[in-house]
């Protein structure tokens, strides 16, 4: 239990990631608002650490990041939003995740800040876990999807 409580304060403080120049953003972005590839990586690295508990490995896809900083989100998606997302899944749904195995799509829901995120789940041979797929992202009032929605 008390790995689990520092591997969530260690997602807790991606949220003030030292940006590329040495500045620092308290909101969770780069200071020009956006989310930059960096970010993103040191944002998995967390996730990562989180999820190893039940064998899953998370993984974002590049139309992800051209998706997150999209102006048709209306408000830009923070990494602060996106670690709080995730870490509400991990908690709600890690068990669920892991049953849901392996060539199952779904969308991460989080009903207070409207974000949707498709992803699938993937077997990896290499590393004989499964890799959580986030494939896009965007901020909806009102996302239709045939696929499970996960609402944290």
């Amino acid at each position: 239990m008390l790995k689990l409580q520092r591997l969530i304060q260690e997602a807790r403080i991606v949220g003030k990631i030292e940006l590329q120049g040495g500045k620092k953003d308290d909101r969770g972005g780069s200071s020009s608002g956006k989310v930059s590839q960096s970010d993103l990586k040191e944002l998995e690295k967390v996730l990562d650490k989180l999820f190893a508990t039940v064998k899953i490995d998370v993984e974002f896809t590049r139309h992800f990041l051209d998706r997150v900083n999209d102006p048709r989100n209306k408000k830009q998606i923070t990494i602060e939003e996106l670690r709080s997302l995730f870490q509400k899944t991990y908690q709600k749904y890690k068990d669920r995740l892991v049953k849901m195995g392996p060539d199952t799509e779904a969308v991460l829901n989080d009903l207070q800040t409207d974000i949707n995120t498709p992803f699938a789940l993937v077997w990896d041979k290499k590393n004989n876990e499964l890799d959580l797929v986030a494939k896009t992202t965007m901020r909806k009032k009102d996302f239709k999807t045939s696929n499970v929605k996960l609402k944290v």
